[in-house]
């Protein structure tokens, strides 16, 4: 890096020991000193190298505020030497719920209007087993607005039929904050799984 150029077209570049910081309240861009007064400092091909290991460093270090808010945060919920027992994914799955979309518990725990019967909404759960791993995540989201099953609690979702005036074989809606599905009357099983 820079042995081909002299040191005229080096400073073409007009490189200063500053890089880009975070933004400010009207999103302009800050810059942050590499060293004392770096704005002012031109990089040269003989302080480069110099100006490569302070730019990383402060990439390096760009979000430690942050993190450390964060982890401020999370350690007044959960204490500090909980955390140390547990491996990310474990609090990953303890934060965000569990990844794998059980079907079966889905349907096992499923409260159902009175206007849609068990049998009706077999075709549905059939469906869903056969499902991926993301489009049964994706399902979730539809119906819930989340991705992941609750960690400790059976997640409970109402299955309603749309009102008659809807058409068969029309599309289901759902309303995420009541976890609710409204389910159309699907002529075959191969028309709902599209």
């Amino acid at each position: 890096g820079g042995q081909d150029l002299t040191e005229e077209e080096f400073s073409e570049l007009m490189l200063y020991f500053a890089v880009p910081g975070h933004q400010d309240q009207q999103k302009r861009c800050l810059l942050h000193d590499l060293v004392p007064h770096g704005r002012q400092i031109p990089v040269t091909l003989q302080n480069r190298h110099k100006y490569c290991k302070l730019a990383a460093e402060a990439n390096l270090k760009e979000s430690d505020q942050q993190i450390n808010s964060l982890r401020k945060g999370m350690l007044e919920v959960v204490p500090n030497i909980v955390l140390a027992l547990l491996s990310a994914q474990e609090i990953e799955t303890r934060i965000c719920g569990k990844p794998d979309v059980d079907i079966g518990e889905l349907a096992k725990n499923a409260r159902l209007g009175f206007s849609i019967t068990e049998e009706e909404t077999h075709d549905l759960w059939s469906v869903l087993t056969t499902c991926s791993r993301l489009d049964k995540q994706r399902f979730l989201r539809f119906v819930t607005g989340r991705p992941r099953m609750p960690l400790h609690q059976p997640l409970q979702i109402r299955i309603e039929r749309i009102a008659l005036s809807h058409r068969k074989d029309s599309l289901p809606m759902a309303h995420t904050c009541f976890n609710q599905l409204d389910l159309p009357r699907f002529s075959t099983a191969a028309i709902l799984r599209v």
